[in-house]
């Protein structure tokens, strides 16, 4: 579809507007202790994908974007983490149209609190993790990730069906609309307030300038994800990229695509620190949690950056490298 050339020479960059933390109980060890717990399970058999896991580092991501949790929350989460991206690229290499059918059950097993396992493959890895959560999350809190984790799910399946029955999406607000579930990011909000104790209220989460900040960082997120895995994403011919559906409805080349995603996204980061700045202010954020789930949306996100510009699972260099934290917490 497109020029590999015109991919290479690609030159994906955002500015990090946030200072990038990283918890002190992240080290080497700790990452081969969750790639090791995982690998327990026998779900990658080959040397070679064992060697790719721990080369990618997806205990990384738990360090720098859960940055203040204690070290038994960080745990959980950071298999939480590789349990999702590992599932989610396995399902990546399947066919289109054959995602409810191997999706449906897991989120059976998912309803059922993992008392169930009819998906053999995924819902033991699951079900540990959600035993480990079990132990010290109040059951509020608990049924809330699920929710966040099924509903994941089925954005999933409602855009493969839209892939099929309406072909790829024509424009980038349509593209955005069906990603919006797919991106998982509702998970991560679930997976900071985990990592920071706390259960917000409702009264908090349905105030519709939390809900516009939250939609907001959903879109962030898809924006830069979608530019900084560019190059991995078209030179594996992919074109769920905002990117590529940014070149073909305006036909226009790939550098201008790239240009015009960049604006976007600076656009959507402007818009969420002025709600941000607002709400810091206010009667909503009045209890100290709230105000520190707010700043832990940012930490998230200068985490994100820091773990999508330096991976090799995205930079397609044999190995990762990781900026300096402005912090150890």
């Amino acid at each position: 579809m497109f020029d590999r050339r015109e991919v290479l020479d690609l030159r994906p960059h955002l500015e990090r507007r946030y200072p990038l933390k990283r918890s002190a109980h992240y080290d080497d060890g700790f990452a081969d202790a969750v790639t090791d717990w995982f690998l327990s399970y026998d779900l990658l058999p080959g040397e070679s994908e064992r060697a790719t896991l721990r080369r990618t580092n997806f205990s990384y991501v738990a360090g720098v974007c859960w940055p203040t949790a204690d070290r038994r929350r960080l745990f959980d989460l950071a298999c939480l983490t590789m349990a999702l991206n590992v599932r989610d690229h396995e399902f990546d290499a399947y066919h289109r149209g054959r995602v409810e059918a191997l999706t449906s059950p897991f989120l059976a097993d998912l309803e059922n609190g993992f008392t169930t396992r009819t998906d053999r493959r995924w819902s033991p890895v699951f079900a540990d993790i959600r035993h480990r959560f079990h132990a010290y999350l109040p059951e509020r809190s608990l049924r809330r990730l699920d929710h966040a984790i099924a509903e994941y799910l089925h954005g999933c399946i409602t855009y493969d069906r839209n892939l099929l029955q309406r072909g790829r999406p024509r424009d980038t607000e349509q593209y955005l609309r069906w990603r919006h579930t797919t991106v998982g990011q509702h998970i991560d909000h679930r997976m900071i307030e985990i990592s920071l104790g706390i259960d917000l209220p409702d009264h908090v989460l349905d105030d519709p300038r939390v809900r516009a900040l939250c939609d907001l960082d959903v879109r962030r997120t898809i924006l830069a994800q979608d530019i900084l895995s560019v190059k991995k994403e078209l030179l594996d011919h992919e074109q769920e990229n905002i990117v590529a559906v940014i070149a073909l409805s305006r036909h226009c080349p790939l550098r201008d695509a790239l240009d015009h995603a960049t604006i976007l996204y600076r656009q959507n980061m402007d818009l969420f620190d002025h709600i941000h700045r607002a709400l810091a202010g206010s009667r909503t954020c009045g209890h100290d949690r709230t105000r520190r789930w707010l700043d832990a949306l940012d930490d998230f996100h200068a985490g994100l950056l820091d773990w999508s510009t330096g991976s090799s699972r995205y930079t397609l260099l044999p190995e990762s490298t990781w900026s300096t934290p402005d912090m150890i917490v």
